[in-house]
């Protein structure tokens, strides 16, 4: 007996439980959407008008539109008069001489290696090392043979097998 059970027809879920959730996952998909759309994350189709921001305005309505457009004339006059042209900032000089030095070339007598004498390389050389066993695959020994010939081998159970589990 195989020790996993086939798939059968009776495992699946229901249509209609796999109907409900496909369209339950469809609408809230579709309500991430409109929720993009109303913020203006996603822009809105041609056909459509853009959303505008409300302007709210603070200046109370005791003022007539004549004294608001006085009023107006006189800021512009003021600042005709105030305005002069800006001078331009000195321009930015920068240094000739590059201001980080090129590392120091290296030494002729430094060595990129390390001496040794002959004793020490004739030590080094891992080719004159013994050959090690091949070893074994790490199964088991072998304590007997079934009914049918088969090996057993000693097993140490992490939990022990239920007495349904062991017949079959």
């Amino acid at each position: 007996m195989p020790a996993y059970r086939l798939p059968s027809p009776y495992d699946r879920q229901p249509l209609r439980r796999r109907a409900s959730s496909f369209a339950l996952a469809l609408a809230i998909n579709l309500g991430l959407l409109l929720i993009l759309m109303t913020l203006g994350i996603i822009p809105a189709p041609e056909g459509q008008k853009a959303l505008r921001g409300v302007v709210v305005d603070l200046i109370p309505e005791s003022r007539s539109a004549s004294q608001t457009q006085s009023t107006k004339a006189e800021a512009h006059r003021q600042h005709a008069e105030t305005s002069r042209p800006i001078p331009k900032p000195p321009p930015i000089i920068l240094p000739v001489k590059p201001t980080i030095s090129a590392p120091p070339a290296p030494s002729h007598h430094e060595q990129s290696w390390i001496e040794m004498s002959s004793e020490d390389m004739a030590a080094s050389d891992i080719s004159k090392l013994p050959k090690g066993g091949s070893g074994s695959a790490g199964d088991s020994d072998v304590v007997g043979h079934g009914p049918n010939g088969e090996t057993l081998y000693a097993v140490e159970w992490a939990r022990e097998p239920s007495n349904a589990q062991i017949s079959g």
